[in-house]
């Protein structure tokens, strides 16, 4: 049977496994906190666009 994206349901998932374990620092729950004020995430533009971060650079 096929999943989403037409990929067998085998598959799914493993995508964002293989991100998690190349990149555990992602699933952070403060990661974003380390780079963005509460207000500045709070702002309704945040919710809607890019907003640069205001306290730390996201690194490369």
């Amino acid at each position: 049977m096929s999943g989403r994206a037409g990929r067998p349901a085998r598959h799914r998932g493993r995508g964002l496994r293989r991100v998690a374990l190349r990149r555990p620092d992602l699933l952070d729950k403060e990661l974003l906190t380390r780079h963005y004020r509460p207000g500045t995430l709070a702002d309704e533009r945040a919710r809607t666009s890019w907003v640069a971060p205001d306290l730390k650079p996201l690194d490369g």
